[in-house]
């Protein structure tokens, strides 16, 4: 939630450091870095500590692509599922070998192939991967009430973190869901959610609001 704040703000603005600036597309935080926090020895200590910051949670979401796939693999080789070899674990580490090897690799090919063939490949499946994990993660959240029923009103505490804060983000999860599927609905199997703008036509540039009778985020759902 944090991040996406900050990246539509950091966009909305109208200064020559937004997302959209094809001059600072590949490198926007370290201008931003240097206008917030000035050119001075201290400023530039600022930069580059931001940049580390980067880095470090561009390496946490890659091993969110490893860790999961690897418990994956191991749970299905410890049932016979696939060979196991990748149901083996570190002595030292107590962490999956295999899988967690053969994930990376495989998540090394997966990127590497997928940039091969075509950039809009790449994010198109990342903005398909997106619609997966709002699905999913919105489940999980109308599903955490009704899991923890019987507990819900033993406290006020409860109640809001088993209740009301699950029940929310489900909500919260399953509009972004229903926006992202009308935009690429109206805009048809070309669309392309990474240009400036919205989700637009690849072959005509129409994006989704120009399509739609209504206009504004959300009106859609009021039509």
């Amino acid at each position: 939630m944090t991040f996406q704040a900050r990246s539509r703000s950091t966009n909305e603005v109208s200064t020559p450091f937004r997302l959209s600036n094809p001059n600072n597309a590949d490198d926007v935080f370290s201008v931003l870095g240097r206008a917030v926090f000035g050119q001075s020895a201290v400023g530039s200590f600022a930069v580059h500590l931001l940049m580390l910051m980067v880095l470090s949670a561009a390496a946490a979401s890659t091993l969110t692509t490893i860790l999961p796939t690897a418990r994956t693999t191991l749970s299905m080789a410890v049932h016979k599922a696939i060979p196991s070899k990748f149901a083996r674990v570190s002595e030292r580490f107590m962490t999956p070998t295999w899988s967690t090897v053969g994930m990376g690799i495989a998540s090394i090919v997966f990127y590497i192939g997928l940039t091969w063939l075509s950039s809009n490949v790449l994010a198109d499946s990342i903005a398909s991967i997106g619609l997966l994990i709002a699905f999913y993660y919105g489940m999980t959240g109308f599903t955490t009430p009704v899991f923890y029923r019987h507990t819900l009103t033993s406290s006020v505490r409860n109640f809001v973190m088993r209740g009301v804060i699950p029940f929310l983000g489900g909500l919260i999860l399953l509009a972004a869901f229903l926006q992202a599927a009308h935009d690429y609905w109206l805009v048809g199997p070309d669309a392309d959610s990474t240009r400036p703008g919205g989700c637009r036509s690849r072959r005509t540039g129409r994006s989704a609001a120009s399509s739609s009778p209504a206009s504004g985020p959300w009106s859609w759902a009021s039509s």
